[in-house]
């Protein structure tokens, strides 16, 4: 039998859920009366550092958890806090993956960040075999174009002088690109030399231009960050975000390397508090004060009810369906569950009460409406308060015209759709 303090999973769902925001519109926090004055900054802003990083795909993702956590904000007003204010800046982070970070955390997400373009041209060199100055050449012609004005990946390319872009010949099949300029443009990017930033100034576009890091103010310093300091800057992010949390849900999470996210969690101070999950396999870490809070937590009598995108930082573990997905409902709530965990599983857009998946949602085209199904009987007031929420849902994607819908992104090469999983239901 475990020593360790042990909770039962939906005891602590439930202060998670309302931990990520997910219970009540959010407002951020007040500062203490006597508090040296901070720069005014958007509640935006306070929300990405209190809930996590925001996944930021060409699609409404970042808008949706959002939403799901301040239901009447405006959508235009956290375009001008990442386009105008530029408080939130899109980059590449954990993974390699877009993500929406607050300016000062920027440094520390380039650092994390897997370099992806760096080790492709290392492989072109050695299949090609050119030379590291052809691509400093390519870089500083690159340079010289953004610093003049932003473009996008046509112009740029249009406006290169003839014969600093390498062809890779026969190799390029192999590399999967056909020259150099890709690779040399997105290590610019990698190292914080150049943005890539959204054309039209909304999140949920796929155009892009490239734009010089002196555009941005920006004085990033990513050599002087150790990486060991960053790795346990991100530990410490991670489970002030996500506690309690499993160790290889940060490795996860992260990319790190395990001996790196090793060394990163024993320099959180002060330490980690462990936790057992009662009928979940493995040690959950949290810390001191997240510890706490669950155990003095108690649940509203009435729960709420929260549409999330499959994408939101409310799932940022390694395997989500035993803790969050009731056994008997697994096959519903995830598609691709075959019996066993899924180191990363297709999540229909979930439908969150008390901090499980009771339910799952998309938009539906045809409708133009969102359509949702709750997988177990529930009260009556319970379906009212989801139907509500539902319409509420509709209307926002409606007024503010995504231009993509939740099924283009959450159900990727699956194939069960609400009416597939309707015919799952006990009812």
């Amino acid at each position: 039998m475990s020593s360790l303090p042990e909770f039962a999973p939906a005891h602590v769902n439930a202060w998670y859920m309302a931990r990520q925001h997910l219970t009540s519109p959010y407002a951020p926090p007040q500062p203490p009366p006597d508090a040296p004055p901070e720069p005014e900054r958007s509640w935006l802003t306070s929300l990405v550092c209190e809930v996590g990083w925001l996944h930021a795909p060409a699609d409404p993702t970042t808008y949706l958890s959002v939403w799901a956590r301040r239901s009447g904000y405006d959508r235009a007003e956290l375009d001008r806090t990442v386009f105008e204010q530029r408080e939130l800046v899109e980059v590449n982070a954990v993974r390699g993956l877009p993500m929406l970070v607050p300016r000062e955390h920027v440094p520390l997400a380039l650092r994390v960040a897997p370099p992806l373009a760096t080790h492709a041209l290392q492989r072109a060199q050695e299949q090609v075999g050119f030379t590291r100055e052809e691509i400093d050449r390519l870089q500083r012609a690159l340079m010289r174009l953004l610093e003049r004005d932003p473009l996008d990946i046509r112009m740029l390319r249009n406006r290169l002088r003839a014969g600093l872009i390498r062809p890779y010949g026969e190799a390029g099949a192999k590399l999967g690109t056909g020259d150099s300029f890709n690779d040399a443009l997105a290590q610019l990017v990698e190292k914080g030399q150049v943005f890539k930033v959204k054309a039209t100034s909304r999140l949920d576009t796929a155009a892009c231009i490239y734009i010089a890091k002196r555009d941005f103010a920006f004085e990033l310093d990513l050599h002087g960050l150790r990486e060991d300091e960053a790795w346990a800057a991100l530990a410490t992010l991670y489970f002030d975000w996500y506690s309690p949390a499993r160790f290889e849900d940060f490795v996860w999470w992260s990319g790190a390397p395990v001996g790196k996210a090793r060394a990163a969690l024993a320099r959180i101070r002060p330490p980690l508090r462990a936790l057992a999950l009662r009928g979940l396999p493995g040690e959950y870490l949290a810390t001191e004060w997240a510890a706490y809070a669950i155990a003095t937590f108690e649940p509203p009598p009435e729960p709420a009810v929260a549409f999330v995108p499959s994408r939101d930082p409310f799932f940022s573990f390694r395997e989500v369906t035993g803790r969050f997905v009731p056994p008997e409902l697994r096959l519903r709530a995830v598609p691709r569950w075959q019996g066993v965990p899924a180191a990363e599983p297709t999540l229909v857009a979930p439908i969150l009460v008390r901090g499980m998946i009771t339910g799952v949602w998309e938009w539906s085209p045809e409708r133009k409406a969102v359509d949702w199904m709750l997988f177990d009987p529930v009260p009556r007031w319970l379906r009212a308060r989801t139907r509500a929420l539902a319409e509420q849902l509709t209307e926002f994607i409606r007024q503010e015209e995504l231009t993509a819908t939740p099924s283009q992104f959450d159900l990727p090469n699956v194939t069960y759709r609400i009416r597939d999983l309707a015919k799952l239901s006990p009812r």
